[in-house]
């Protein structure tokens, strides 16, 4: 992966929450067609419209993205929409097609064991979560 993308991603894993909104809105101006920058930037913000134009704008452009791209924006709306048949098989192809890539691990992980919201990632309350963002891959 690009270190442009490692550093953003690594951002949002370790709760740097306004850093990475400021990078992923920088990608997406620089490369409107970049359906990451459009999917994360909508999964961080704390504005629900925001959220829900950037999501729209992501599964537009993943029709010309990798088959990898496209589970990780199935994955993430599919959660986002309250689909979670679809986001959760999304996320086990993906981890099943990358199961070496510790951000995919990360996000699956963090997934499956608490609630994705606003509150929580801007609080940074979930220690036991954060604690595994920042430590080293073992």
């Amino acid at each position: 992966m690009p270190a442009s993308y490692e550093a953003r991603a690594s951002a949002e894993e370790t709760l740097q929450t306004d850093s990475a909104l400021k990078r992923w809105r920088m990608a997406a101006n620089i490369d409107p067609e970049f359906a990451l920058a459009h999917l994360f930037l909508s999964y961080a913000t704390p504005d629900p419209a925001e959220g829900q134009t950037e999501r729209q704008k992501a599964k537009f452009l993943a029709r010309d993205v990798t088959p990898g791209e496209q589970l990780l924006i199935a994955w993430f709306d599919g959660v986002r929409e309250n689909d979670y048949l679809r986001g959760i098989a999304a996320m086990n192809d993906l981890v099943q097609q990358y199961p070496k890539d510790k951000h995919i691990l990360v996000w699956a992980g963090a997934g499956c064991s608490i609630k994705r919201n606003t509150s929580w990632r801007r609080s940074g309350s979930n220690r036991r979560l954060r604690s595994l963002l920042t430590s080293p891959p073992r």
